[in-house]
Order: C-alpha cells, then structure tokens, then sequence
C-alpha cells in the first residue's frame, strides 16, 4: 500500500487546532519521541497486526508527518 493518505476535513482539524490552542511543534516534538521510541511496540503488538501487513513502522510515521506538515502550512 503505497499511497497512504490519512482521511481527515481540513476545515474542522485547523478549527479543532485554533480553539484548543494545540502547539503543532509540541505535536511534531512528541511524534519524534514516538518514532524513536514507538517502533519496538508497534512491530511486537498483535492488536496491530493488520497494520504492520499493510505498512511499515516508517512508512507510518512518514505519512503522519507529512499529513503535519500540510496542517503547519495551512496555518
């Protein structure tokens, strides 16, 4: 599965980021920590088995950070 795209609406998650005042650096800080540290959970977690099947732990968080990195420059 090589075109993953994470389904979201661009209007609610900009407005769910403004009202809460979410810190996106904050976001992208603890993503880091997660990627380092996250792998070793998400390769051995038979609760997410059928993930692994379709994409890789890097894979994962390459999809996650680009869909970041559009919000970062809607904003």
């Amino acid at each position: 599965m090589e075109n993953v795209k994470l389904k979201h609406d661009r209007k609610k998650l900009k407005s769910l980021i403004e009202n809460e005042k979410i810190d996106i650096n904050a976001v992208l800080s603890n993503l880091n920590d997660i990627k380092s540290k996250g792998k070793h959970i998400y390769e051995n977690s038979w609760h997410l088995s059928l993930v692994k099947e379709s994409m890789s732990w890097e894979k994962l968080c390459s999809v996650v950070e680009r869909g970041i990195g559009r919000i970062l420059a809607d904003s």
